[in-house]
């Protein structure tokens, strides 16, 4: 049998049936049920549900706290929660204020690219400024942080870019790279107004950093999109990327392929 980790208290809870709503552990309403899942998957069954969010059990022992990866695992799926979420933000702001997704300008692969520092390792060149921005982080979640970067660029239209880097506390434990790719795709799946998911992964590596390299494509509020996410893991720390671009600009994706060429992994000493 498979199991669903709850998203609130991130318990386990059998894959019984379908209809199951509800955590019976904390009695929250799940937002990661079959349910909600389906109506935005339409042609998707309960298997294919099972096959992304099917865990197998993890037996607890009691008297003893949570271990470090179960720390970890809902930590960093908060983080990307929340990075994914908000990059759906962002194409639902711009949708909303245009007719039509407007293309990526080709002059952008000519211009000089800037140099950005994430987490005091990752240096990746980037067409558009990128500015901070806080993440909504349940309080939960920046607890278990040591540090939270995240940067959006300053585009108005065609490509989107959307940097972040975390590190977890000692305690917390390591982050999972491929559990965090996972997520990641399982909550972009679920955003509002999604459908037609289709994607491919491959693994990478950048200055011995293991990486993995997302592309795929989705239809959003009848728009068709694209995308190219990269995550990098190392012990307590991650960093991703996520650039989105309308799936018939030329320029976007291209420049999506550069910025993923551009990474390099340096040490980083601030002053």
């Amino acid at each position: 049998m498979k199991y669903l980790r709850c998203n609130h208290c991130n318990q386990q809870i059998p894959l019984k049936t379908e209809f199951i709503t509800f955590c019976s552990h904390c009695s929250v309403k799940l937002d990661n049920s079959f349910q909600s899942w389906q109506k935005i998957n339409t042609s998707k069954t309960f298997e294919d549900y099972i096959a992304i969010f099917g865990e197998e059990e993890q037996i607890a022992v009691e008297a003893k706290p949570k271990s470090k990866t179960s720390f970890a695992y809902w930590a960093v799926l908060a983080v990307i929660f929340a990075i994914t979420s908000i990059g759906g933000g962002v194409l639902a702001d711009y949708f909303l204020n245009h007719y039509e997704p407007g293309l990526t300008s080709s002059k952008i692969l000519d211009n000089d690219w800037q140099v950005y520092t994430f987490g005091d390792e990752l240096m990746v060149e980037s067409p558009y400024d990128l500015k901070p921005f806080d993440l909504p982080l349940p309080a939960e979640a920046k607890g278990l942080m040591e540090n939270v970067e995240a940067y959006k660029s300053t585009s108005s239209k065609g490509l989107q870019i959307i940097s972040s880097y975390f590190k977890l506390k000692v305690e917390s434990g390591d982050i999972n790279l491929k559990g965090a790719a996972s997520g990641s795709i399982a909550q972009m799946q679920m955003l509002e107004g999604i459908s037609g998911f289709k994607y491919t992964d491959e693994a990478i590596v950048k200055g011995k950093k293991p990486g993995i390299l997302q592309r795929g494509s989705y239809f959003y509020q009848g728009q068709s999109l694209a995308f190219t996410s990269v995550i990098f893991a190392d012990g307590p720390k991650a960093w991703n990327i996520i650039a989105i671009f309308p799936a018939s600009d030329t320029s976007g994706k291209e420049a999506a392929e550069r910025l993923v060429k551009s990474i390099r992994f340096e040490k980083f000493i601030r002053v």
